[in-house]
């Protein structure tokens, strides 16, 4: 065997040495992360507390490239003193990454919608449970730590219609939250 044909069998039987770097983003890859959220309320004057964990979840393919369809999941647990809430959500989402010039940075733009089930208890009061539905948009920047690791950061605004049952009696409400959030994004290409 001659040195020429050596480097050609190597060549052909290393993987992904005869093809294009693809960028994480690009049409067929798969992403995988989600953020999350923990926070802690303290009322001094009431000498009251409460804290929330939110996890978020998400798988998605992009299509095109840049531009993800999300599968999303959140799970909301609270609790204090006299009380706690337990909730899950589910719905699809979508995704736009811009492709930055720089494989590390990427911004991205995401619109998605959850139908929540949730259930609260209060100490002396019987059980609640609302179903809520939930679309909410987000805007962040994927920072590529590893050539498919991403940290993330996103501020995001989410608004619900809430429908409560308490034994026979129901009611409707609507509300709105917004805030920052972390997370990391593994994606398979």
């Amino acid at each position: 065997m001659t040195p020429r044909s050596i480097c050609l069998i190597l060549a052909l039987l290393s993987p992904g040495l005869g093809e294009a770097q693809q960028h994480p983003t690009d049409k067929g890859s798969v992403l995988v992360g989600g953020t999350a959220n923990l926070s802690h309320f303290r009322d001094k004057g009431n000498d009251a507390s409460s804290t929330s964990l939110t996890l978020n979840p998400r798988v998605g393919y992009f299509v095109v490239p840049g531009l993800a369809l999300t599968a999303n999941l959140q799970l909301i647990f609270a609790s204090s003193e006299d009380a706690s809430t337990h909730a899950y959500g589910v719905g699809p989402g979508v995704t736009y990454y811009f492709r930055h010039r720089s494989v590390l940075l990427n911004p991205y733009l995401a619109v998605r919608t959850l139908y929540y089930r949730e259930t609260s208890h209060l100490d002396g009061f019987p059980d609640r449970t609302s179903e809520q539905f939930a679309w909410s948009g987000a805007g962040g920047v994927s920072l590529f730590v590893a050539r498919n690791v991403a940290i993330l950061g996103e501020l995001y605004y989410q608004h619900f219609h809430v429908t409560a049952s308490v034994q026979d009696a129901s009611s409707s409400n609507s509300a709105e939250e917004y805030g920052f959030q972390f997370g990391i994004s593994a994606f398979v290409f």
